[in-house]
C-alpha cells in the first residue's frame, strides 16, 4: 500500500520526494521522476535516511562498527 501510494502522489507532480517512515520496510528508490524515501524504523530495522553533501542515504545502525551504507540516490 505504501509503495502504491508513493507512486501515485509522485505521479501527481505534487512533490519531487516523498519521505515516510514508521515500521515499514526501508526503501530508498527513484519512482519515474521523483524518489520515494521510507527510512523504516528503529526497532525492528535500525534504520535511518541522511541527506548531505547532494544526497539521500539509506544506513544501518552497527553496533559493533561503522553504521552500513545500504542505498544512495543523487536527485536529478
Amino acid at each position: 500500500p505504501q509503495r502504491a501510494y508513493a507512486e501515485t502522489f509522485l505521479a501527481s507532480g505534487q512533490a519531487d520526494v516523498l519521505v515516510c517512515g514508521h515500521t515499514h520496510h526501508p526503501v530508498l528508490d527513484r519512482i519515474g521522476r521523483g524518489i520515494y524515501i521510507n527510512a523504516g524504523d528503529w526497532l525492528y530495522h535500525e534504520t535511518y535516511v541522511t541527506w548531505s553533501e547532494g544526497r539521500f542515504r539509506r544506513w544501518r545502525y552497527s553496533a559493533d562498527a561503522e553504521d552500513v551504507l545500504e542505498a544512495e540516490i543523487v536527485p536529478r
